[in-house]
């Protein structure tokens, strides 16, 4: 799940969908495991291609949820014209971004969005890890009170980070909040269990880690 949201970073969230509550009368959801989170910022395009490529053939996702607003359209459109049906384009509008915001809640309130524990900050997983946790703890939100009931959410513009005093973005925030898309999405269970697949990551092949 790709998201760009108006400054120039990507942020990049890989679950593994869980259908075992699938049959459950109560539920009838899969459950969201995060398994990698990926964060660069400034890249040129073809590098963000070429790694968005690396992320695809490592993962071989059912599904490629990807913001197309703005500065992400020329990403979004070549992930769909590489990816075809796979790719999910989600153009951020007031409607859209709230129907993301009451997913996202959804899928939380259910305990259907699982992430590892956190470690201490021994590597990237854990970094981002617990960045994403500080830009959550950050989001403001606003129900509107017409019919539609509209939630304006997101980290402010002024919200800095405590632990290094930046300012503080919600970009991983929002690639998870994309799990609300896919939980839209039909989903069957195989004769296979979910799995992950575990490789050598390419993009620190590519660059060493970031």
């Amino acid at each position: 799940m790709l998201a760009n949201p108006g400054r120039d970073a990507t942020a990049i969230t890989v679950v593994e969908v869980d259908l075992h509550l699938q049959a459950d009368e109560l539920v009838g959801k899969p459950i969201y495991k995060i398994v990698q989170r990926y964060l660069w910022t400034g890249e040129k395009h073809s590098i963000q291609y070429a790694r968005l490529l690396a992320i695809v053939e490592r993962w071989k996702p059912q599904r490629i949820v990807v913001d197309a607003s703005g500065v992400g359209a020329g990403v979004a459109s070549f992930m769909a014209d590489r990816f075809g049906e796979r790719v999910i384009q989600l153009r951020f509008t007031q409607q859209v971004k709230s129907r993301l915001g009451w997913g996202f809640l959804a899928v939380i309130d259910t305990g259907r969005f699982q992430d590892h524990l956190v470690a201490g900050s021994r590597n990237e997983a854990d970094r981002l890890q617990a960045l994403f946790r500080r830009q959550l703890a950050a989001v403001s939100y606003r129900v509107s009170s017409s019919p539609e009931h509209f939630i304006a959410w997101g980290v402010p513009e002024t919200a800095r980070d405590p632990e290094g005093g930046g300012l503080l973005h919600d970009d991983l925030v929002l690639s998870a909040a994309m799990v609300a898309e896919l939980d839209a999405q039909p989903w069957s269970v195989s004769g296979n269990a979910p799995h992950v697949i575990t490789a050598a990551d390419p993009i620190k092949e590519m660059d060493g880690g970031f």
